[in-house]
């Protein structure tokens, strides 16, 4: 049983990779241009995902638009090739359009480095279970892989 479970744990990840779209090239200016001209499009929880890409599909022949990506799984909806106040007009009569975002791209800051600020003026104290362990322990040098299915 474990290892069927492994070994479509493994497959349902290794074909998400395999069928992912490849990041765009271009930088700078284009790359904003390109970013500024998508909304993302998301449909009411009550659409289920095997319905996503006929109703995009459908949506997107009327308005004469392109999908850039269908969303599945966390959310259901697609990100379009046109502004989210173009796509607002064009999809204004679709019972199931739930919300209009913007695309826009994040970033994570790196960590401050230096002395850590806050805290008080008492010592830490490692929790007993850490100490049982092992622990602490330097975690430089290993690797950690997570395996994401998707699957809900």
């Amino acid at each position: 049983m474990k290892k069927t479970l492994l070994a479509t744990a493994v497959f349902a990840a290794s074909t998400g990779i395999a069928t992912a779209q490849s990041a765009p090239s271009f930088t700078g200016m284009a790359a904003q241009m390109e970013i500024d001209n998508t909304c993302i499009i998301r449909f009411n929880d009550s659409v289920s995902r095997f319905d996503v890409e006929g109703k995009a599909r459908g949506m997107l022949t009327k308005a004469q638009a392109q999908a850039k990506h269908l969303y599945k799984n966390a959310i259901k909806g697609m990100a379009v090739n046109m502004s989210c106040a173009k796509a607002k007009t064009v999809f204004a009569n679709e019972s199931d359009v739930m919300r209009f975002t913007e695309d826009g791209i994040a970033y994570a800051s790196p960590a401050k480095k230096g002395k850590p600020s806050g805290g008080g003026s008492q010592s830490q104290q490692t929790p007993w279970s850490v100490t049982r362990v092992g622990g602490p322990v330097d975690g430089s040098g290993y690797t950690a892989w997570v395996l994401d299915t998707g699957l809900t």
